[in-house]
């Protein structure tokens, strides 16, 4: 983005500062002033592979399959939960891995939810957002009723009742983040034990966005929802007002259908802090046993140990 050029324009400006004050170079060659730059001096980012590139909606899922993510039954406890995050929010995947209970307040039918910090997999730490502007995204009703099922059923996954401290979709009992490695290995053996083609979980944001906009939701509601930082002037003092970024919510909800999860049964209790999900990295497949516990189906076991690659 043009924001990304010029905070590296910036960082290369000081590199030659600090050597024209060190007496390496004579002048700095780069100007004093705010580095500026057209959108159409952007280079075209190309797919690894055509096949999956925006011009055959390759990156996006269907309206059909959302349900079918969603819904599916042999995702681990909680996942089809964060699932439905990504989507019915249109949020970034590490904004949803650090998204906690006590984020949500308001109102129904459409509560708020305040998108204040993300998961950085890199760091292993929460960080602001990528544009340091805190997001506020109504809540579709279908996704509430989802939250407050999975609400019941958090105390019985993670042994404790939920505080509004605590994540929504931990990976432990010790309150562990999901990243983007862990997510991805659960992510890939998923989609191929569905027989869909591989996902990266930042292409829910990019449905949700699509999503609306074919529903002929109003250009401007949608990009103050999924970008709410100021883009000029006038962008700043405009305020969108509540009722418009519902509907666009609202317009996501009426082309994507909210499916029944089946949720962590009451019996049993699956602890993630002593069973974790193994995964084969490469090819991606679960292991299995004749019958499952507590938030997996029958087939899928979690084993005790750490998790490895094949």
């Amino acid at each position: 983005s043009a924001q990304t050029i010029g905070q590296l324009y910036n960082v290369f400006r000081a590199v030659m500062q600090a050597a024209e004050d060190e007496g390496v170079i004579s002048t700095n060659p780069l100007p004093k002033k705010r580095f500026l730059i057209d959108r159409g001096d952007i280079p075209r980012q190309l797919p690894a592979d055509p096949m999956f590139g925006d011009e055959v909606e390759g990156a996006i899922f269907q309206p059909s399959e959302v349900p079918r993510v969603i819904g599916w039954d042999g995702w681990p406890p909680g996942v089809s939960v964060l699932w439905a995050l990504l989507f019915f929010l249109g949020i970034r995947p590490g904004e949803a891995y650090a998204l906690k209970w006590g984020a949500i307040a308001g109102a129904e039918p459409f509560r708020r939810v305040a998108i204040t910090c993300q998961w950085s997999s890199e760091l292993g730490l929460e960080r602001d957002r990528k544009t340091r502007i805190p997001a506020f995204v109504p809540e579709h009703p279908a996704l509430r009723r989802l939250l407050k099922r999975w609400l019941r059923r958090w105390g019985v996954v993670f042994g404790r009742a939920a505080l509004p401290s605590d994540l929504i979709v931990p990976r432990s009992a010790a309150a562990t983040h999901w990243d983007t490695g862990s997510f991805g290995d659960v992510r890939r053996a998923g989609f191929d034990r569905m027989n869909m083609r591989r996902r990266r979980a930042h292409d829910c944001r990019r449905t949700f966005i699509s999503v609306v906009k074919s529903a002929k939701a109003d250009a401007d509601h949608v990009r103050r929802l999924v970008h709410p930082c100021a883009k000029d002037a006038h962008d700043a003092y405009h305020v969108a007002h509540w009722p418009e970024l519902c509907e666009v919510v609202r317009l996501f909800g009426t082309r994507v259908r909210m499916p029944e999860v089946a949720l962590c049964p009451a019996r049993g209790r699956f602890s993630p802090l002593r069973s974790i999900w193994r995964v084969r990295s490469t090819s991606a497949t679960w292991r299995y046993a004749s019958a499952g516990t507590c938030g997996s189906p029958a087939g899928i076991r979690p084993t005790t140990g750490p998790r490895t690659a094949a």
